[in-house]
């Protein structure tokens, strides 16, 4: 009959619309169901389940439980702007950040007191790249946080529902979200002999299919999400077919004809390849990037090695060209979970007084490669100048491969491509049991074909979305440390050469 199917989406979009409402402004499963009462039944939940407590700070507007974003009041709003003054005024040395002797002051000014030995653990909380000193960014964020603690008002004011208590649903994705991201660490996958051979390996079918699932496992929302299509759609018309839900006219169904899907497959193709391609595109890149860094950084300590006679010159020239590479890879990835690793590493190679001043600048990777100048410039008599035409492309070449990485890391893929294809693909999976329910008739196999349906799609969406930020899977520690190794042979090697010169055995075959 004609609008069927029209009217058929109209009703699933109402249910789905009605249900994402429910959920997103509801903290427990129960809430949300009173709310989804509210929609269907058109009673307020007031008038079956007392309704949950509103902060005063919201009760003139409940549109505040609603709000995905921060949101603060003017008063809020005001004690941000002052906190700038506040670290600018008790930044006594314009470094840029605060000291352990500064912070109290500033927290005084600020009403936020505290005892000595809160201090310390205050100091440490705030210093989330580790690096013994509060920058501005660290000071605002750890600042709010305390201020939102210490008034009601302010935190209802500021803080969505989900910090307030929670969101049951965001929690649980929250949480996904984490292990997703520690889970990322697993992949910065290095091959020996044996690992290729087992790559190779005709079991690997085997292992590909009842293998390890953390990649599948990241997918349980999307996989949720259809699986509860899926019931919906048949639990719907399992109760049409039973006259328990009335329907406007005789056989009516919820469903929709395959043809629109077979229309648009190929446009879903398209963009997962070229998504997909185009984020490839960034982690080869990242690689050759990485490369080049790695391979300019052994140059330069080669050619400087056999140019500079000091052998404390030539020491400090392989200390800090290994500890760029540290300091890169610091600075393509979170502050927050490489701080004390990066520290450790630099303590090691320079001292902890010069780690401190290094980790306490903006772009660490240039302040190294400008430290590394100044001491090739001092050493430039004794350079050759075609070797230091050399030396300064080598340098050159690290400089660009540090800049490229830094742009990669901070500009992904148009968001427009991005979030265009996302909300594409899943709006065609999330639809597709209707188009299966009847060229499955009505069977419960409905679930696991559309299970099967997502996993594959949902699933090439992650490749790309996984690979798109390449430097968090790179496996950058063991390259470093390889190359640390390396750079620590070569100037063992150097330094015995000049008491004594490898020499070729008289056992030596002829070279003809």
């Amino acid at each position: 009959q004609p609008g069927k199917h029209t009217l058929s989406l109209a009703c699933l979009f109402a249910c789905c619309f009605a249900s994402a409402w429910a959920v997103k402004i509801s903290s427990t499963p129960t809430d949300a169901a009173r709310h989804l009462a509210f929609v269907f039944q058109g009673i307020h939940p007031a008038a079956r389940m007392p309704s949950p407590p509103i902060p005063s700070a919201c009760r003139a507007q409940r549109g505040g439980w609603q709000r995905s974003t921060v949101q603060m009041s003017a008063q809020a709003r005001d004690s941000y702007d002052n906190l700038r003054d506040v670290f600018e005024r008790f930044d006594k040395d314009n470094s840029g950040s605060l000291e352990k002797t500064e912070l109290p002051e500033a927290l005084n000014e600020l009403g936020l007191h505290y005892s000595e030995g809160e201090l310390s653990a205050t100091f440490a909380e705030m210093d989330s790249n580790g690096d013994g000193q509060v920058d501005l960014e660290e000071f605002e964020r750890a600042v709010s946080r305390m201020q939102a603690s210490k008034d009601p008002l302010l935190r209802a004011d500021e803080m969505t529902v989900h910090e307030q208590g929670g969101n049951w649903l965001r929690d649980m994705v929250d949480e996904s979200d984490s292990w997703k991201e520690e889970a990322r660490k697993g992949r910065r996958t290095i091959f020996n002999e044996v690992d290729w051979k087992n790559y190779r390996s005709s079991y690997r079918i085997i292992d590909n299919l009842f293998g390890s699932t953390i990649f599948i496992r990241g997918l349980w929302l999307e996989l949720s999400l259809e699986v509860a299509m899926a019931l919906g759609i048949l639990s719907a018309n399992k109760l049409i077919d039973t006259h328990v839900i009335p329907v406007p006219y005789e056989n009516f169904h919820l469903y929709l004809p395959v043809l629109p899907f077979s229309l648009t497959a190929p446009a879903i193709g398209l963009l997962l390849v070229f998504r997909n391609n185009a984020a490839y595109g960034r982690y080869s890149l990242a690689r050759q990037l990485w490369g080049q860094a790695l391979d300019s950084t052994r140059d330069l300590v080669r050619m400087g090695l056999v140019s500079i006679k000091g052998r404390e010159e030539k020491e400090e020239l392989a200390r800090r060209a290994v500890s760029f590479l540290y300091v890169l890879k610091a600075h393509v990835r979170s502050p927050k979970t490489e701080g004390k690793a990066t520290q450790k590493a630099l303590t090691k190679l320079l001292g902890s007084t010069e780690t401190g001043r290094i980790l306490a600048e903006k772009n660490r990777p240039a302040t190294v490669l400008q430290d590394i100048s100044v001491l090739l410039k001092q050493e430039s008599e004794a350079i050759p100048p075609p070797v230091r035409g050399k030396i300064d492309k080598a340098i050159s070449d690290m400089n660009g491969a540090a800049g490229n990485m830094e742009r990669m890391f901070k500009q992904p893929l148009p968001l427009v491509y991005t979030r265009f294809s996302g909300r594409y693909l899943g709006l065609w999976v999330l639809l597709m049991p209707l188009a299966l329910w009847k060229e499955l008739q009505g069977s419960w196999a409905l679930v696991p074909v559309s299970v099967f349906f997502s996993v594959f799609f949902f699933g090439i969406d992650e490749l790309g979305v996984s690979i798109e930020e390449p430097f968090s899977i790179m496996p950058m520690e063991t390259a470093c440390e390889t190359l640390q190794n390396s750079v620590a042979s070569m100037l063992k090697n150097d330094l015995k050469a000049e008491t004594d010169r490898p020499a070729i055995g008289d056992d030596a075959a002829p070279f003809n």
